[in-house]
């Protein structure tokens, strides 16, 4: 286990090396119409989106198979308790996803994604956050295949951050700060800033 400004990171996989590994098919280069988006979460409690503008290649795809009994592992770092959902997980698993995270005390979930059906994740974080009880839920979904929905989704908070042309995300400066509200420890505040650069 290493720890990198405070947080603690289990493992760290070298995705492209483990696919030619796993796999001896030959990509196929496509047209870079797609965009890599990694989320990136700092050691003074900020959440920005950085653009990495390397190509792109997509491997054949494959059905993906969902385990009946998953397994996720929860994160401690600056911002608290966290833990990952690729994709389906969420979908699949978001009628009981509040319940599970009041149970393992986990306040963030990171959701990248690679699918152009943004809406369905859309309206199920929509309807996770809007119920009673869920305030102190936090969901950072981010769209990687560039089809647009990524955002922070908390109770009476939608962030969102689409990128568009003349807009540059760099990832010392954040899109979104963290701040505990004085009144409530366990109220999340949230203040966007959205960098604007001309080329």
């Amino acid at each position: 286990m290493k720890e990198i400004h405070g947080s603690k990171l289990i493992d760290l996989y070298d995705y492209e090396s483990f696919y030619n590994q796993a796999t001896n098919v030959k990509k196929k280069e496509i047209r870079n119409q797609f965009i890599n988006q990694a989320i990136i979460i700092n050691a003074d409690q900020g959440i920005s989106f950085q653009i990495k503008n390397i190509p792109v290649t997509l491997p054949k795809r494959e059905p993906i198979n969902i385990s009946t009994i998953p397994k996720y592992r929860k994160f401690q770092t600056i911002i608290g308790n966290l833990s990952v959902m690729i994709c389906k997980d969420l979908l699949t698993n978001y009628s009981v996803i509040d319940k599970w995270m009041k149970l393992y005390k986990i306040q963030t979930i990171l959701i990248p994604s690679f699918t152009p059906l943004v809406d369905p994740f859309r309206h199920k974080l929509g309807e996770i956050i809007r119920t009673s009880g869920n305030e102190n839920l936090c969901f950072i979904f981010s769209n990687v295949g560039g089809y647009g929905g990524s955002g922070i989704f908390t109770y009476g908070t939608r962030k969102e951050y689409e990128p568009r042309k003349g807009n540059i995300c760099y990832p010392e400066e954040n899109i979104y700060k963290f701040s505990k509200d004085q009144k409530d420890e366990n109220k999340w505040n949230f203040n966007a800033k959205l960098v604007e650069r001309n080329p």
